[in-house]
């Protein structure tokens, strides 16, 4: 393990000692570079806890990993679809919960950019008043009216598309 190295430290495994093996990232090569890239793009777009923590030259690496992140979290929004389809409930509360399922997953990241971006655009009268707004921590009514027509459009189409199979579906919708 080599002292001090720069970049950004990063824990991935233990070692058969039990000890945590840390490298710096930049350092990595092949597969571990991989491996890393893919836990920073699980940890940054979702709440499942990951070793380590995203840097900059990491989260670079992970971007072209967000579009399988992306599938996966559509995948898990699907598998409670179906599940749902299969205890009885019909296509709308199926997709309610498949929605539900994949805003718990991601800690609404997106969700959460938009009722700030909707607040701060309509709710400002000039740029400093705009910018006030999308640091401000409260969701105003912009921001609620954006999430509910969006939340209900993702159900809705989610709803349409569950007699095609809800897994498929779902994975569209995410």
């Amino acid at each position: 393990m080599p002292s001090r190295t720069p970049g950004f430290l990063r824990t991935l495994f233990r070692g058969n000692d039990g000890k945590v093996v840390r490298e710096s990232f930049r350092s990595r090569t092949g597969a571990g570079r991989e491996i890393a890239a893919l836990a920073a793009a699980v940890r940054f777009l979702t709440l499942v806890p990951m070793p380590g923590s995203a840097g900059g030259g990491e989260l670079r690496a992970a971007a072209r990993y967000f579009p399988l992140v992306g599938a996966a979290v559509g995948a898990a929004g699907g598998c409670v679809a179906e599940a749902a389809l299969w205890a009885g409930f019909g296509p709308p509360l199926a997709a309610v919960f498949a929605v539900a399922a994949q805003l718990a997953l991601t800690g609404a990241l997106h969700e959460d950019g938009l009722a700030d971006s909707a607040d701060g655009l309509c709710g400002g009268r000039d740029r400093a008043a705009r910018l006030a707004i999308m640091r401000d921590s409260a969701v105003g009514t912009y921001g609620v009216l954006a999430l509910a027509a969006v939340l209900a459009a993702r159900a809705g189409a989610l709803a349409e598309l569950a007699p095609a199979g809800a897994l498929t579906a779902a994975m569209a919708a995410s």
